[in-house]
């Protein structure tokens, strides 16, 4: 277990290169005051490492959330899994990734997931069952999903449940095979 992360956690993985600004790392630090306004408790979780960190740091100083953001560091496998386990949801509303492995990798732990509306996450969740789907440049509107995942725990649980048939069904053996070819393809275009 990672000390220190309390039981509103939002955790978001990803490298923090300059080249990478898509992920949503900037948005969701501005949420993060709104946020605390309804859940006095939330973190931020942000595990990755890159020539980003610096800049994001001075962000969270700024907007004056140092004490709820916590910047890990480079996660290894053994972290990742503990993390998806003891935080509450995971968070990813990038705008530039392919397929969204984190998700799944954090659908497979039953850890709620919330992605970015009309990104590739539409490939992984299934809004309001599977996962949540949001539009991160509405900042009102993404503090707002947050805020309200973390204080219903029944709501994150079923969510998550979802979450893990869904990646049980969709994306195990023979069947993710498929998928994961569809998905490569689509994403190579050539089809």
């Amino acid at each position: 277990a990672v000390e220190g992360i309390g039981p509103h956690a939002m955790l978001i993985v990803g490298r923090l290169d300059t080249s990478q600004r898509h992920k949503g790392h900037d948005q969701l630090l501005e949420a993060l005051p709104k946020i605390l306004e309804s859940v006095p408790d939330a973190q931020l979780v942000i595990a990755g490492d890159g020539d980003d960190l610096h800049r994001l740091k001075k962000r969270a100083q700024d907007l004056g959330v140092t004490q709820q953001a916590m910047f890990l560091g480079r996660a290894d496998e053994q972290d990742l899994h503990a993390l998806y386990k003891q935080c509450a949801l995971f968070v990813m509303p990038s705008d530039g990734d392919g397929f969204g492995l984190v998700f799944l990798e954090a659908m497979m732990h039953r850890t709620p997931c919330v992605g970015l509306a009309g990104s590739a996450a539409e490939e992984v969740l299934e809004n309001g069952v599977s996962g949540m789907l949001v539009d991160r440049d509405n900042r009102e509107e993404l503090a707002a999903c947050l805020a309200d995942l973390l204080t219903d725990d029944a709501r994150r649980r079923a969510i998550g449940e979802a979450g893990f048939e869904r990646y049980q069904q969709l994306f195990t053996g023979d069947c993710h095979a498929r998928r994961l070819q569809d998905v490569v393809t689509k994403q190579l275009g050539m089809n």
